[in-house]
């Protein structure tokens, strides 16, 4: 009977220690619980303390969007593999829907719903707040009280997308000079053009229209696929290389 009792309280004061672990997300939406050994600029250090493995394993810091801490809270990472310390402390409030962003921020939200572009939602339970909006594009992955993940926007992309600008940007064809229209000069043009982005990533599109907020646009050669929308405050950038517009006038 003592050792029962003995073997009782083990498990009740172990069990919890073991089970606390840190979770690292990658940017694919998958999680791994591990306990974190060491971090540096490159690449994580983890060992996920099981039966079966208990090796140290290591991984890429452009893999990861986010470590959720156990005793530290959120970290999370860009596309570089730099990170930083995010908003959030990991704990989930029951019946609450978490909103991830790509920006790296995580939102405890309720009452969310969503339409082609953009989702909305409730910082509280109260039926008096107000409704917040997010554009889609922002939204990296949403997780609902169930469990359930769903991705909104990826951040595997094509080749073209991911090169990076470095040195003179965007160099357009000697042939083709004649025909960009600097970003300085806003327009309200449509046509090929390329965008681009504050994280300067160059993104070859097809513009099917520019106001004085947002860029519409599909991915130059994917005529079917998913049309985009930018604000212009994420976009350094944006060259006009053919336009629909028969008058080819620059606004001051």
């Amino acid at each position: 009977m003592r050792n029962l009792l003995i073997n009782m309280i083990l498990v009740f004061c172990v069990s919890p220690i073991m089970a606390q672990k840190d979770i690292i997300m990658k940017r694919d939406g998958s999680e791994l619980q591990v306990r974190i050994i060491q971090m540096n600029s490159k690449y994580v250090v983890y060992n996920l303390e099981s039966k079966h493995d208990k090796e140290d394993k290591q991984i890429d810091n452009r893999k990861i969007y986010m470590i959720k801490f156990q005793k530290r809270g959120n970290v999370f990472f860009t596309e570089q593999g730099d990170r930083f310390d995010g908003e959030g402390d990991g704990k989930v409030p029951k019946g609450s829907t978490v909103v991830y962003l790509k920006e790296g921020k995580e939102i405890l939200v309720y009452d969310l719903s969503m339409d082609t572009n953009k989702i909305s939602y409730k910082l509280s339970k109260k039926k008096k707040d107000s409704f917040k909006y997010t554009p889609k594009y922002q939204v990296f992955m949403i997780v609902y009280p169930d469990g359930t993940k769903d991705i909104i926007s990826e951040f595997e992309r094509p080749k073209e997308v991911q090169q990076k600008v470095q040195g003179p940007q965007v160099k357009p064809r000697e042939e083709d000079k004649s025909q960009f229209v600097s970003r300085s000069e806003p327009t309200f043009n449509s046509g090929e053009a390329v965008i681009l982005t504050e994280k300067n990533f160059v993104i070859k599109a097809v513009v099917t229209q520019e106001d004085e907020n947002t860029i519409s646009f599909y991915r130059k050669g994917f005529t079917k696929g998913p049309l985009y929308h930018i604000g212009k405050q994420h976009v350094k950038r944006i060259d006009y290389i053919k336009t629909n517009n028969k008058s080819k006038k620059r606004r001051k």
